[in-house]
């Protein structure tokens, strides 16, 4: 599940954090490898190791660097065990950037 604090304001900073539940519809537990990225041009990207269900991403779209706008933001959620790893999941979400 994503959710994000937006719509910001351009130059300011957007949080968008991902939970992962399990089938019980509870937070997950395990070791996750968390890669975030975005379609601006240029693109920001950040990748975490956790032990927690919850990954936040802190990211800022300058102007004139970045116009106001929509972008899609995607996080993919890998579980890593110590000797295989394997995708969970990949999902997006649609944040807002204004002027």
């Amino acid at each position: 599940m994503l959710r994000d604090n937006g719509p910001v304001v351009s130059g300011a900073n957007i949080t968008i954090w991902a939970t992962v539940y399990n089938e019980y519809h509870e937070k997950a537990s395990g070791s996750f490898v968390y890669t975030w990225e975005d379609d601006t041009l240029p693109n920001h990207f950040f990748t975490e190791e956790s032990s927690s269900p919850v990954s936040q991403w802190n990211v800022s779209y300058p102007s004139p660097e970045y116009y106001p706008s929509t972008y899609l933001v995607e996080v993919k959620v890998e579980v890593k065990p110590h000797w295989w790893e394997r995708d969970l999941c990949r999902t997006g979400r649609v944040i807002n950037i204004t002027g």
